[in-house]
């Protein structure tokens, strides 16, 4: 199963999980956007105020027509970032991991 996760400095707050059957897409990732305004509007509503900066990579998906006029609509920023940088590995997110120990 593929999951999806939106998180915050204060925590997660939405994480989607793909059923097997169903292709991401266009449509998929841009009614996924709306569920994250919701739960954006319902747990963190300060956030929509000075508007939200999102760092997706530049999966077939994301860069749409569609998915780039939904981000535009909200007014969402999309944070750049290159096609392959050993800096911001997918795997390095941690998510699931405990926090390591503290050194020193």
């Amino acid at each position: 199963m593929m999951s999806t996760a939106f998180l915050d400095m204060q925590g997660p707050l939405l994480l989607e999980f793909k059923e097997p059957d169903v292709s991401i897409n266009a449509q998929w990732y841009t009614q996924t956007l709306d569920k994250l305004h919701k739960a954006i509007k319902n747990n963190r509503p300060s956030m929509l105020w000075p508007g939200v900066i999102i760092l997706c990579n530049n999966a077939r998906p994301h860069v749409t027509k569609v998915c780039v006029e939904a981000l535009t609509h909200k007014s969402w920023e999309v944070l750049e970032h290159p096609a392959y940088s050993p800096d911001l590995s997918p795997c390095d997110d941690r998510i699931f991991e405990p926090p390591s120990p503290s050194l020193g």
